[in-house]
């Protein structure tokens, strides 16, 4: 028999609020598959990174709780991202992009 996985696990989809009308009232709530995580150790935190269209989602979830931090949307195709610090995340896609998560 095989050793039990450690560590947490957290379902690898994101909750993303659109609005299908442009208006407050036609907001409707979709899951996204993530199509990438990057855990940063030292917050003990993980953000989460979806396309949605031409839009990139990322979610910031406390990997102890599993509750979301905070949520963003760049509208640009990231190509590569690294947390730079314990609350700075670094985004690249045609720009540049640098996201305080505190």
């Amino acid at each position: 028999m095989g050793a039990e996985p450690r560590g947490t696990q957290i379902p690898l989809q994101l909750r993303h609020m659109t609005s299908k009308g442009g208006k407050i009232s036609d907001l409707i709530a979709e899951t996204l598959d993530a199509e990438a995580v990057l855990v940063n150790s030292g917050e003990r935190v993980c953000a989460l990174r979806a396309r949605h269209g031409k839009t990139t989602v990322i979610q910031l979830v406390e990997l102890e709780t599993k509750k979301r931090i905070s949520s963003f949307e760049v509208d640009d195709h990231l190509i590569y991202w690294k947390w730079l610090g314990e609350t700075t995340l670094a985004l690249v896609g045609t720009r540049v992009y640098h996201v305080e998560t505190r």
